[in-house]
């Protein structure tokens, strides 16, 4: 059924999802909008007609995160939730508001330090239960990609190829599948990994405990307790990201080209993000990459 002039702010997210699901959004995206309309359903009366959100009622969503302590990017994800649903509403002739994007700064976390790295990567005992060994195995995987949580989750046994040392990304952000190079330590960790695994092609090379998918609240909670098991008390999944980042930037003396296509970038704004927020560390590093220091060295 259409949403109506008379319907509730829910009944036309719901009937948005339909159309986000028409036409062709992915399941994970449209999961991430419903998560996302849970969290600001919170902050707002959903029962209220569509046609009578203002935008001061907006204004009161913000205000009403800001005091439970949301981070700015946090809020910020929530609200491009909103522009892209109240556009969708304009189109369909349900609302007249248009909305900004929440401003943030463009703020990055402190990556995850050699010393943390050290601790979490460190092979696990001999003796270690399967879940340790998988949350092991993820970890290095992570630093070893830089890939997405999502990007991660999706990968099945059969798109890992050993014998050519590449792994295929069938989820990513940009809608793109992509390959990616496989380190002859990531490759070995993979075998061991597989050993213990088991599976057909089809399955999922990271499972929960009933071998199924394994989902993103579970693998959060399993990196939670995995980090703080080997004394690590940050636990941000897409700080692994940013870390490899940086660690390709500065200790590996990548080139933005090269991290565009590993991080499955669109374009190079995001990637050049990176570069801008590490300039000083590039500073700091540049006598180890400087060219002129490698020919006479």
């Amino acid at each position: 059924m259409e949403a109506t002039l008379e319907a509730t702010l829910e009944e036309a997210f719901d009937q948005f999802l339909v159309s986000r699901i028409a036409s062709g959004v992915k399941d994970i995206t449209i999961q991430t909008y419903r998560g996302h309309f849970r969290s600001i359903s919170k902050h707002i009366d959903t029962t209220q007609k569509i046609t009578s959100v203002e935008k001061k009622d907006v204004d009161k969503v913000f205000v009403s995160m800001r005091k439970q302590n949301l981070s700015a990017t946090t809020i910020q994800t929530y609200s491009r939730c909103l522009v892209t649903f109240f556009n969708w509403a304009n189109a369909e002739g349900l609302s007249t508001l248009k909305l900004k994007l929440y401003k943030a700064d463009k703020t990055m976390k402190e990556p995850y330090s050699d010393a943390e790295l050290q601790q979490l990567l460190a092979d696990p005992h001999d003796q270690c239960d399967f879940w340790e060994l998988r949350d092991w195995v993820i970890v290095n995987f992570l630093i070893s990609s830089g890939c997405r949580a999502a990007t991660l989750l999706a990968i099945l046994i059969g798109d890992i190829d050993l014998q050519n040392n590449i792994v295929y990304f069938r989820h990513t952000k940009n809608g793109h599948a992509q390959t990616m190079p496989l380190c002859a330590r990531m490759s070995s960790i993979l075998e061991l990994y597989l050993r213990r695994r088991h599976g057909s092609k089809n399955d999922p090379l990271f499972c929960n405990d009933h071998f199924a998918p394994l989902t993103y609240p579970t693998l959060r909670k399993s990196l939670i307790k995995y980090n703080h098991s080997r004394g690590v008390m940050k636990t941000s999944i897409h700080l692994f990201r940013h870390t490899f980042a940086k660690k390709f930037i500065l200790d590996c003396g990548g080139n933005a080209f090269t991290l565009q296509h590993l991080l499955g970038h669109k374009s190079l704004e995001m990637t050049r993000r990176y570069c801008d927020l590490y300039d000083s560390d590039i500073a700091n590093h540049f006598e180890a990459i400087c060219p002129l220091n490698k020919i006479f060295n």
